[in-house]
């Protein structure tokens, strides 16, 4: 019976993942790839964000919550750091990335070259 209820509860966390991710790629794929480069621009650039970057994130928070991306990506305290930051890169930037790196780094381009 135990056994049972452990199964389900990790069906229904396995769905919950999985209804996580797919928001979070429907928020991405509803930027455009200015905005995602916007976003992108201060870590990649390691700077801090300027007014517009700031904005267009804040925006995108709202949707993106960090309690949603702890779901997507299964969080827990035993995680290491390296975990984590796989995982994330895998339901964050590796599907935001795919089939948009050209046009997001057209962008950043254009943004190195302003700042």
């Amino acid at each position: 019976m135990a056994r049972s209820i452990d199964k389900r509860l990790e069906a229904l966390e396995d769905l919950s993942r999985e209804q996580a991710a797919a928001k979070i790629g429907r928020a991405w794929d509803q930027l455009a790839d200015r905005d995602i480069a916007l976003i992108v621009a201060p870590s990649h650039f390691r700077r801090e964000p300027t007014e517009e970057e700031a904005s267009v994130t804040a925006a995108f928070r709202e949707v993106v919550t960090e309690d949603l991306l702890a779901r997507a990506i299964g969080y827990n305290e035993r995680l290491s750091e390296e975990e984590v930051s796989r995982r994330l890169r895998r339901v964050f930037a590796d599907p935001v990335l795919e089939g948009r790196r050209f046009q997001v780094l057209r962008h950043l381009q254009s943004l190195k070259e302003v700042s």
